[in-house]
């Protein structure tokens, strides 16, 4: 038995609907009858985007319906079920900043899915392989620029002086999330004609992805990897067709990666507070238990719901749009992206997404330098969020989505026009649903473009070995 992955799709949102209208939310301070009204709307939006992705084999759509499900729709059942993580009170959200959000959501859709209709249309290109084709003729290649791309990271953290600074003026150019994406996609379209020994370098390459990640104190390595993996099958085969085999692979997955997320966290607190020994790293994996996470599970349920709750990083933005309104400004985005797409810093501007948590504790736009004294940290601002704030509401902002969408759209299709192979044609493909996925979560058009200008520029440097 199988069911195509758009079917499955609305299955689950069949079954979110149930649930949102069957919950019980009298006691909670936040959600009210508009609140449930405005989410059945939203059901309703993303139910015609999966009719409409069905019909026209628009895998954007597609992707679209699967995010809003996930971060949106499934937040509101988590708040529906579980105590609110302290964002919700730290922020003091309430009904009407809810209500407020999802308006803005529900405005903003159609034209979201307006874009991916036409850049499916611009996007189509079909290929016809002669029998005499090389697929694997620079697979050495590939999986060298593969391995290589843990090297910035390695040497960077391992603080060797020059070596290190140049790792770490090299790492932003050589992005390895990129590069992984590639390898990807190069997997799937090569699949077939890969001998053993070349499926286990790449299977060894996938596993080293994880490991690494999680053992620098990535949270997300196992769901990143994953998530990659479904962005580049989406693509390279179109269409899904999701068994009860699949099912069951996805829970255990799921549990699987729950788990890494909880040690992700521990690993990266090891690491900021210096006890990076590998002794400390392996004690504290052999002390989690079950039961130690089952005693856990209420807080670390509202810590995770919490994290990939877009829809309350929406709101945050949404509902404090006269305080942000300095710092989403044009201005601040161009030096921004200026600032961490070069080498150097010509006006010391921190990327919109950092300054948040600065801006809201000093109620000042931060620098590079003054972000440095205080760590890191950075904030999701949405789709949302972000088109809201800078048109100051609605209708300027669904002007600005539009466009700043339909020239990136335009851009790709451009190259997308000159691809030589399937590959070559999947990975732009790849690539601009990794900006549309970076756009509909975002952490700052800065952050988006710079990394849409070093995919784009890291793609064209080596695409010849990509066939």
């Amino acid at each position: 038995m199988k069911i195509e992955f758009n079917s499955f799709l609305t299955l689950i949102l069949v079954l979110f609907w149930i649930l949102i209208n069957s919950l019980n939310y009298s006691d909670i301070y936040f959600i009210n009858d508009k609140v449930i009204i405005l989410s059945n709307l939203l059901c309703l939006e993303i139910f015609l985007i999966l009719l409409i992705a069905k019909k026209t084999k628009n895998i954007f759509l597609t992707y679209l319906a699967f995010f809003l499900l996930i971060f949106y729709v499934f937040r509101i059942i988590t708040l529906l079920l579980f105590d609110p993580n302290p964002y919700l009170n730290q922020y003091d959200f309430n009904a009407e900043d809810y209500i407020k959000t999802l308006e803005v959501i529900l405005v903003f859709l159609p034209f979201i899915a307006l874009c991916t209709i036409i850049g499916n249309k611009l996007f189509y290109k079909k290929f016809i392989f002669s029998k005499k084709h090389n697929h694997n003729k620079y697979f050495n290649i590939v999986m060298f620029i593969a391995f290589t791309s843990f090297l910035p990271n390695i040497l960077t953290s391992l603080d060797i002086g020059v070596i290190s600074y140049f790792s770490s003026f090299l790492r932003p150019y050589y992005p390895q999330g990129t590069i992984v994406l590639l390898t990807i996609v190069y997997y799937l379209t090569h699949i077939s004609y890969l001998n053993k020994k070349q499926k286990f370098k790449m299977y060894i390459f996938f596993v080293l992805v994880v490991l690494i990640s999680l053992f620098s104190g990535n949270k997300s390595s196992v769901f990143g990897l994953a998530l990659s993996f479904f962005t580049v099958f989406l693509v390279v085969k179109r269409t899904i067709f999701i068994k009860i085999k699949h099912v069951l692979y996805s829970f255990f997955l799921l549990i699987f990666a729950l788990y890494t997320y909880f040690l992700g966290n521990i690993i990266r607190d090891i690491v900021w507070r210096g006890e990076e020994g590998l002794s400390s790293i392996v004690t504290i994996i052999s002390s989690i238990n079950i039961d130690y996470i089952f005693n856990l599970s209420s807080f670390f349920a509202s810590h995770f719901f919490g994290r990939i709750g877009f829809l309350d990083y929406s709101v945050r933005i949404i509902k404090n749009l006269s305080t942000y309104d300095s710092l989403f400004t044009f201005n601040q985005y161009f030096q921004s992206f200026i600032d961490n797409l070069i080498p150097g810093s010509i006006f010391n501007s921190a990327r919109i997404s950092t300054a948040l948590t600065y801006f809201d504790n000093y109620s000042a736009i931060p620098t590079q330098t003054e972000l440095s004294t205080v760590g890191y940290n950075s904030n999701a601002i949405t789709v949302f969020g972000e088109f809201y704030s800078l048109g100051s509401g609605t209708f300027f902002g669904s002007i600005l989505l539009v466009f700043y969408l339909l020239i990136v759209i335009i851009v790709f299709s451009i190259f997308i026009k000159k691809s030589k192979s399937e590959t070559q044609y999947n990975i732009l493909l790849v690539l601009f649903l990794g900006f549309f996925n970076l756009t509909l979560n975002s952490f700052g058009i800065d952050w988006g473009l710079q990394s849409l200008v070093i995919n784009l520029t890291f793609f064209m440097i080596f695409k010849k070995y990509y066939i």
